[in-house]
């Protein structure tokens, strides 16, 4: 019986030492993260957020810094990179000026260039994109480019 303590014991103590520990690395005060997050490395990560900001850490989430969109009243939901200079981020807002929004950037997320604003009535909640010329985009409806934005 006592063996059997000890042993339940020990397995307790790991179970409770082999916990993932999270840590806070870093907050907006002023915008929303909306959710779509994405890391083309170990230390490079691409979170979206509101009023039209793409933050970006380059040092594994020790500081980051953000790219302003055109979108300022819209938001975006998700983004993705199928290389590391080629990204896309997708979203919109039922309410404000920008119903639906695509943002392409080619530098690795510096600057972000429209692809579309207002083209479809309907917001995109999510996207894949397997190339770089070809993704794909959810909302209430799929669409696709398969020439890097230029048609839909």
């Amino acid at each position: 019986m006592k063996t059997r303590l000890i042993l339940l014991t020990l397995f307790a103590g790991i179970q409770f030492t082999a916990s993932a520990q999270w840590t806070d690395t870093w907050h907006t005060s002023t915008n929303y993260l909306q959710g779509g997050c994405f890391a083309t490395s170990a230390d490079t990560c691409f979170v979206t957020g509101s009023e039209g900001k793409i933050y970006r850490t380059l040092n594994g989430g020790t500081s980051w810094d953000s790219a302003q969109t055109i979108f300022t009243t819209s938001w975006f939901n998700d983004i993705r990179f199928p290389s590391a200079s080629v990204g896309y981020a997708c979203g919109g807002t039922s309410f404000g000026t920008h119903h639906s929004i695509i943002a392409r950037t080619s530098n690795g997320g510096v600057t972000w260039d429209s692809l579309t604003s207002n083209t479809f009535s309907f917001e995109f909640y999510s996207l894949s994109a397997p190339t770089e010329n070809t993704a794909y985009f959810a909302g209430f409806e799929l669409v696709k480019t398969t020439d890097g934005g230029q048609t839909f």
